[in-house]
């Protein structure tokens, strides 16, 4: 005959790992799909758009150590076409929101994340070299800057000209802003992919504040960015 106490220690294991699972975010997967997309394509950073209704998402609201944060929840969307990736951010903020001088998307703003809050993505397209890889930001005022990454050598090519287009917009009343990102699938110098490819890439969005923060979507458990080993996955589907 079992004694109470080994009664509630069996109890305790058995309800253990029933409690680890409950406490996970299903949306916390390492993996984000990015759909194909055949219909009418818009520039404009509107999540309500038609192109947006069945793309693949992923939902973040921690730090770089994977520490919670409130009022940061961050959710990107991602499709492709026949020559385009297309991502948009939907950023959640608090009260305030930092955006750098000369608010503009003419023209690119190299070291964007000095002066401004951006939204981020890193994307490696070959998953079997994942120190070279290229970065895009788009800032809460329309500002952008594209970088050829090169960890190996420590470089950061800002010269470099994807050719990408982003737009953004501030919903003041929701305390949400919009970031778009359409990459020619051309700049990544990589096949164009098919049904299958799996890329490395990781999201981030930096804050002024303050306090100064960072939101990320796969901690790198660093104060870097640029831990191309902690990036998570992009799959493409059908």
């Amino acid at each position: 005959m079992r004694t109470p106490a080994v009664c509630c220690l069996t109890l305790f294991l058995f309800l253990l790992p029933c409690a680890s699972q409950a406490q996970r975010d299903p949306k916390q997967s390492n993996v984000i799909q990015a759909i194909f997309y055949s219909g009418p394509t818009s520039y404009e950073p509107n999540p309500d758009h038609r192109m947006w209704k069945k793309a693949g998402s992923v939902t973040f609201q921690h730090d770089a150590i994977g520490d919670p944060l409130v009022d940061h929840r961050t959710t990107v969307r991602a499709l492709w076409t026949s020559d385009t990736l297309w991502l948009l951010f939907a950023c959640g903020y608090d009260d305030k929101l930092t955006i750098g001088p000369d608010a503009q998307s003419a023209k690119e703003t190299n070291k964007l994340w000095e002066v401004s809050d951006v939204a981020e993505a890193f994307i490696a397209p070959n998953p079997n070299d994942i120190m070279r890889y290229k970065e895009f930001e788009v800032s809460p005022g329309s500002q952008w800057v594209d970088l050829d990454i090169n960890r190996t050598t420590k470089n950061h090519d800002a010269s470099w000209d994807s050719g990408f287009r982003s737009g953004a917009r501030i919903d003041q009343g929701k305390h949400v802003w919009y970031a778009l990102m359409a990459i020619p699938l051309k700049a990544f110098g990589v096949p164009t992919p098919t049904p299958g490819a799996r890329w490395r890439l990781n999201f981030f969005r930096s804050e002024f504040g303050p306090p100064r923060r960072s939101v990320v979507w796969q901690p790198t458990h660093e104060r870097s960015f640029h831990v191309p080993d902690r990036f998570g996955w992009m799959e493409f589907r059908k």
